[in-house]
Parts: structure tokens; sequence; C-alpha cells
């Protein structure tokens, strides 16, 4: 089985809904010297380096051999110019991640798909793109992420966070929070759900931020109405300012680095639901927001 969080199903519904009719692309994030770099990759243009697997979906192994058409992971990288130096963390539409290991990528052993048996691949069943594994690699389930959205091309340097207030817009470089920041206990950091086989997991230190408090340290006190807090991807949330008065901190170094995407990087938000439960409610049951791009202030 498919080990993941439950979300919700209103969640889930718009997930499977976006999934259903948005054009399919996948994005994916680099760096280099100037910082994150989004590269957007139609469907159209995956289709024209196509590669077929037949293989059993652990997720749907009464289904017996498949036969599964999309595009290596090489391939992929390749056509966004990123580097193929470091593994990859690949994302689905709700935030669950699968690491894939440098070796499985230049092996050209996981290929993300979109048609099976012939016909488009229904949210359902992971669609509209969800990766799949040879059967000999022997790769657990967990790992065969579903509505893939977005390819971290190894972790993310030189990162930096977009904060706009009406016209004004900061970008916080990762070293300028080093002054602001606050440890908290490792084993209280909210990652994501998913696979993280491939990839070094001890977490020895996590540097966090209130969110108040940088805001007002950067432009004074804002009356805006709403904070919207927008990921490189799955969905954007967005709060009323009053909401503030709480301690919404955001995660931005792990081990004294930035934060691997592998654990929600380069920067995530967290949201205090276990300490204060009247907030279940308004914000996703895992309380954190990962992957975080920028923060808008309506």
């Amino acid at each position: 089985m498919r080990l993941k969080v439950s979300i919700g199903l209103v969640f889930i519904f718009g997930i499977l809904s976006h999934a259903a009719f948005a054009d399919p692309e996948v994005r994916v994030i680099t760096t280099d010297g100037n910082g994150p770099q989004i590269v957007r990759i139609l469907l159209n243009e995956m289709k024209q380096f196509p590669s077929r697997l037949k293989a059993v979906d652990p997720n749907f192994k009464k289904n017996g051999p498949t036969e599964f058409r999309g595009i290596t992971i090489k391939k992929l990288l390749s056509l966004a110019a990123a580097p193929d130096t470091h593994g990859v963390t690949i994302c689905g539409a709700d935030q669950y991640i699968g690491f894939m290991s440098l070796e499985l990528i230049q092996k050209e052993a996981g290929l993300l798909v979109w048609e099976m048996d012939g016909k488009k691949i229904e949210p359902s069943k992971g669609g509209p793109l969800k990766i799949i594994y040879p059967d000999k690699e022997k790769i657990h389930g967990a790992c065969y992420i579903w509505y893939v959205q977005g390819i971290f091309a190894g972790p993310i340097e030189k990162s930096s966070l977009k904060i706009i207030y009406r016209s004004d817009i900061k970008n916080v470089p990762f070293l300028e929070f080093v002054p602001k920041a606050t440890s908290i206990d490792p084993s209280s950091f909210s990652i994501p759900s998913g696979c993280r086989t491939g990839i070094e997991t001890n977490i020895n230190n996590i540097n966090i931020l209130d969110s108040a408090d940088l805001f007002s340290q950067l432009f004074g006190w804002i009356q805006g109405h709403k904070i919207r807090f927008v990921p490189y991807v799955g969905k954007s949330i967005t709060i009323h300012q009053k909401l503030l008065k709480y301690p919404i901190y955001i995660a931005w170094r792990q081990n004294d680095a930035p934060i691997h995407p592998a654990f929600g990087g380069p920067f995530s938000v967290i949201f205090p639901v276990e300490e204060y439960p009247e907030l279940a409610e308004i914000f996703p049951e895992y309380g954190a927001l990962f992957f975080l791009k920028e923060i808008w202030i309506e």
C-alpha cells in the first residue's frame, strides 16, 4: 500500500479535480549561482521522448503486469538543463514525496508515466502523471509517487524567500536569517510523508523564525488582511492576519544548511495545531506547508 498521512476528503477532492482537468506538466526546480530556477515541461514535450515499461504497480497488484508509457527522469532533467549529479526529490500535488537516488536516475530505472495500457492515467490511479519502477528494482510501494507536479534536482542552494507586501518585494537570502534564528527539537519538526530511501535522514538541529516577527522586521506593522503562503509544489494556504497572534513558524535551516526538499525545504511553514487544537480545522492535519517559495501579504 502507498503510505501517507490522511489530509482530509475535501483536500483530496481538490487535488483529484486539479489533476483531472489541468493541462499536465511537471515543474523541475533546480539551482544555479542566481538561486532557484523553475522549468515547466508540458506533457506534449515529454511525449516526444517516450519510453515503455511493463511492470506491476504495487498499489494495484491485482491488475498484474501493465504496459506503461512515460519519460525517464534522466531525460526529463536533460530537457530542463538540470544537473543529474544529485538524486532528485519527486513531489506530488498533495506534497507527498519520493527521493530517487542518482544510481536509479543513471540506470534510467524510474519513469514518469502518463499512459497505462494505451489509456491516460485517471486520478483514481494516481494520474495524470505518476512514477513507476521496473519490477526488478524491488522498490517499495511508498516510493511510487502519484499526482507528480514537481521535481527538485538536488538540494536548493543559495535559497531565498520572496515576501511581497503591496508594492514592496523583499528577497530574503538564506544567510540573512541566521541572527534571527531559534532552534527547536528536531523530533517536533514536521516533514512530508513519503519515501526517503537513499538519502541521509539524520536531523541534528532545526532553525525556525516566528513569521509575525519576520514581517515586522521587514516592513514594520503590516496592515494586510490576508497572508498567503505559496509553495513550489502543492496548494497555497491563505490565512487572516489575525491568526498571526499564534506562533506560526517558518523553518529554514536543517543541520546548518538549507532544508533539503526531501524534508520539505528550502523553507516550510509550521502551524501550531497540536499546541492550539482550535486551529486544526483551518490548517492541514499534519500542521505544515512544505516547499515554501514566497509569501504574499494582501
